[in-house]
């Protein structure tokens, strides 16, 4: 309460703790002091002699600490029978926080307004029950040739391609229920072109009524790219396997003859011919094994190579392929063990393709392998699958590789001791495992040997295969060079 003389003369408890003042602090202080000079001079204007009249208005005060705080203040007189202003009461709130936070609120409201209508895509907000647009930046009418006021009386339908008339109301159903969706579609411009869009919508509640809030991209060109891709993709695909299958005749006729005149077949030979003879051989050998690795990889990856899953006997398949690969070994002086756990149980597996598994992983062993080393082949049951492991006391494989190593054409590199290989051999293996349902690990520190661990599932199941983007474009590298 103040005086006429505009002094404090009364306050309760709540005064003193909020402007942290005493007694002694507020006694007789002019009100004046408690505000700052321009807010003072906005009390000034305000008329509160109307006798029984209450003002309100949002105002600072200074505290005690100099700290200033918003307040919301309702100010009436106290007058007496002659009408005689003899006080005013003030009654007043702290709403410094309130004044924070709208603050605060109107910064996000702008910056999402700034955002909203910037934004490099459509953005609309589309009204759940009705399917109608309420508001909407100008990418959005923009990218569909609408003016504004044609665009603010759309209706999703008439703009949106749909297969199936309930489509647009089961996607709104998805995004209310589920709080957000993410989906390709189509929209029709008002020139009757087709655009391929991507939708990314979430679901908002304002005033208790349900909306949809959706980003349009418009993915017309990616989707145009992305379709010649594809066709240049098939293209080069049939291109490399019909060079391939034709590059394999020839050299296979070569390997023959050259094989032919070193064994004697058409007379004797001296050691310099057979030297350079032996020579051509080997690179023949590497050229039908990389043209065989390319059209095996080719097909896995376009996903035309079958495989049989039916049942199978797995301890036939590693006697197989120990038994052809023992001579290779015993040829190098290497130890070959074959470890088979009694009563393996019959299992679906390709049987072709698990040999070919087998018989690479083998290979691998032999070649990296050095004299007197060792290999073991083992297989269990390992609770719900097959257990493979190739084991060796060979070279080894750096970390840092072992992540590399199942890529296409990746080449362990070996300063002074490169052995030669067409870097596909891993990545068949890794595609077959995979088809299976199964999975391939590997174990190896260098100079101390290499286990590799495949695992197969007791009822194997033939998985689809993704092809690469980038199959097409390592093969033409493997086979015509960079």
């Amino acid at each position: 309460m103040v005086d006429e003389q505009e002094h404090l003369i009364s306050w309760n408890k709540f005064t003193e703790e909020l402007l942290g003042m005493n007694k002694e602090d507020l006694y007789l202080r002019p009100v004046k002091s408690l505000y700052p000079p321009e807010e003072w001079e906005k009390m000034r204007n305000y008329d509160v002699r109307q006798k029984g009249m209450q003002h309100h208005l949002e105002t600072k005060i200074i505290k005690n600490d100099g700290e200033v705080i918003d307040i919301d203040i309702s100010l009436s007189v106290l007058q007496d029978s002659e009408d005689k202003t003899t006080a005013s009461i003030g009654v007043f709130r702290d709403i410094t926080d309130r004044k924070r936070a709208e603050k605060m609120l109107q910064e996000s409201e702008e910056q999402y307004r700034a955002i909203f209508e910037q934004a490099a895509d459509s953005v609309v907000l589309i009204d759940a029950e009705t399917a109608m647009m309420v508001r909407f930046n100008e990418k959005a009418h923009e990218n569909l040739g609408y003016t504004r006021e044609e665009f603010q009386k759309l209706k999703i339908s008439e703009f949106e391609v749909i297969e199936f008339p309930d489509e647009i109301t089961e996607h709104m159903r998805k995004i209310i229920t589920e709080g957000s969706d993410t989906f390709e579609t189509k929209h029709k411009t008002k020139n009757g072109q087709i655009r391929n869009i991507l939708v990314s919508a979430r679901a908002i509640s304002l005033g208790g009524r349900d909306y949809v809030q959706a980003m349009f991209r418009d993915i017309t060109d990616r989707k145009k790219a992305e379709e010649k891709l594809k066709e240049t993709m098939e293209m080069k695909s049939q291109f490399i396997s019909t060079v391939s299958h034709e590059l394999r005749t020839p050299l296979t006729c070569i390997k023959n003859a050259i094989t032919n005149i070193v064994d004697g077949a058409l007379g004797e030979i001296n050691e310099k011919q057979r030297d350079f003879l032996n020579i051509a051989k080997r690179n023949a050998d590497r050229l039908v094994e990389l043209i065989g690795d390319v059209l095996d990889f080719q097909k896995l990856e376009a996903g035309s190579m079958q495989l049989n899953i039916q049942e199978n006997d797995i301890t036939k398949v590693a006697t197989e392929a120990y038994e052809t690969t023992l001579f290779s070994a015993k040829k190098k002086d290497v130890d070959f063990t074959l470890d088979l756990e009694n009563n393996l149980p019959r299992t679906k597996f390709d049987y072709d393709g698990i040999s070919r598994v087998l018989l690479n992983l083998i290979s691998n062993a032999i070649k990296f392998t050095p004299e007197q080393g060792r290999i073991t082949l083992s297989v269990q049951k390992q609770n719900e699958e097959l257990l493979i492991r190739v084991s060796d006391t060979g070279m080894g494989i750096p970390k840092k590789d072992l992540l590399k190593i199942f890529d296409r054409f990746y080449c362990v590199h070996r300063p002074g001791k490169q052995i030669p290989g067409t870097g596909l051999g891993l990545a068949i293996v890794n595609r077959i495992v995979m088809r299976h349902g199964g999975r391939i690990e590997v174990d190896s520190q260098p100079n101390q040997g290499s286990t590799f661990n495949v695992f197969l599932p007791l009822e194997a199941k033939l998985m689809p295969d993704v092809s690469s983007a980038e199959t097409d474009e390592v093969l033409e590298k493997a086979v015509f060079g960079d």
